[in-house]
């Protein structure tokens, strides 16, 4: 959950890009010297893959509430990261 959109929306496309890199070092399996890289998927969890949903705050606290509900509920989504600005 991050403002994709509005003033923060520039520095949130590096968060963004960020997750997607980390999503597929976890996923894939790459010759690298960090964790979880060398094979594929979650290890604890029988190799499950990350599969990352989206979801816009549009900069008010409200909005992300609404969408971090949606996602849960709809999207059937297990865990949640973002969501930093003060409001």
């Amino acid at each position: 959950m991050y403002p994709l959109s509005g003033n923060l929306a520039v520095t949130e496309l590096g968060c963004k890009q960020s997750v997607e890199i980390v999503v597929e070092i976890v996923n894939g399996k790459y010759d690298l010297n960090l964790p979880m890289a060398k094979a594929e998927g979650l290890p604890n969890i029988g190799g499950i893959k990350i599969e990352v949903i989206f979801g816009g705050s549009k900069r008010y606290s409200e909005n992300g509430m609404a969408e971090t509900k949606r996602l849960g509920t709809q999207a059937k989504a297990m865990a949640g990261i973002g969501a930093y600005q003060s409001a």
